[in-house]
């Protein structure tokens, strides 16, 4: 089992050096990593901080952070924000820090319909520590008898590379639907003097907004919130699918990982099902989600832990009429 375990890893690992990309089970807490097209969605600023431990039950697994900001100038259409994000892979003794400007722009096609276009451009520095590493020619029968390796001598311990992305969303009151590449450079993420390059990464995402009306059974702020997110990058594809239901000022989720149509080496590629509860306080939601793995991970990793938090704030100061008066809103849920 544990050479299943490690074969997992590698393909983790794989995946995640290639993407460049902030993978979190609240995806929609993470909106500029997501979709450029978000940026800005909210009715003014937002400010948000995720933080993901994957693989707890792994010495020194899968951390991730990040945080972001976004602010909505709603007089000309444009919207700008920024994102920072640092992830600690232990398995591979690597680090990656990540800063993200995005710009996004609206177009109306009619009272109830919107297209939204967005851009972001990237730096990403990363960094490997090979005094945690061990390779071939350090080991022998009897254990490590070299402390420097032959091979780390050919790598660099630190690389940094620019990046683009680009995305789309259209709304109405009731559904969204966007989809966004990243990686569209394709930089070079090797830290040898060979090429790696990055692949792109495709996204698809979407869902719809029911309200339930109905006030004797205490049914009037109740909404549910089916949603998808696709991602494909080369062969490897990643599916989740739900759904978020909200009454005032409570949400709670539920998702599935995986696509069980499809085979990885013979495997039907279960992944995880995703446990989801948030609060909201005026102008600020805290959310907090567990993936539990249903994949040959399950007795080893120790699922995974998510933690969003979302601040809404308008540093301009303008008085305005309520925002279901003013414009249309996205039922993106969280925002």
């Amino acid at each position: 089992m544990r050479i299943i375990f490690y074969f997992f890893c590698i393909c983790f690992l794989s995946y995640n050096s290639k993407s460049q990309y902030l993978d979190y089970s609240q995806y929609y807490s993470s909106p500029l990593s997501l979709n450029p097209a978000l940026t800005g969605i909210g009715e003014y600023g937002r400010f948000g901080v995720n933080y993901r431990n994957q693989w707890p039950s792994i010495s020194k697994g899968y951390q991730t952070f990040s945080s972001w900001l976004d602010y909505n100038f709603e007089e000309n259409n444009n919207n700008i924000g920024v994102i920072l994000s640092r992830k600690q892979e232990g398995f591979a003794s690597l680090n990656s820090n990540f800063i993200g400007f995005n710009f996004a722009n609206k177009i109306s096609l009619n009272h109830n319909l919107f297209i939204r276009g967005g851009l972001q451009v990237s730096y990403t520095n990363k960094n490997i520590s090979f005094d945690n590493l061990i390779f071939g020619d350090q080991l022998s029968e009897a254990g490590i008898i070299n402390n420097t390796s032959l091979e780390s001598l050919n790598f660099k311990d630190r690389i940094g590379f620019l990046d683009l992305g680009i995305g789309i969303l259209t709304y109405s009151n009731r559904f969204w639907a966007g989809t966004s590449i990243f990686n569209i450079l394709e930089p070079n993420v090797s830290f040898t003097n060979s090429k790696e390059n990055v692949s792109k990464l495709f996204s698809f995402h979407g869902g719809y907004s029911f309200i339930l009306k109905n006030p004797q059974r205490g049914l009037k702020n109740t909404f549910i919130f089916p949603s998808i997110n696709y991602r494909r990058i080369k062969k490897f594809s990643q599916l989740d699918i739900g759904s978020n239901i909200y009454f005032n000022p409570m949400t709670f989720g539920f998702y599935y990982r995986g696509i069980p149509i499809k085979k990885f080496n013979e495997i039907v590629s279960h992944e995880s099902i995703i446990l989801l509860a948030g609060l909201q306080y005026d102008n600020f939601n805290v959310s907090y989600s567990y993936d539990y793995s249903i994949s040959k991970l399950k007795n080893f990793s120790g699922g995974s832990h998510e933690i969003s938090l979302l601040l809404r704030f308008n540093f301009l100061g303008k008085k305005l009429p309520p925002r279901e008066i003013r414009i249309l809103s996205c039922p993106v849920p969280n925002f």
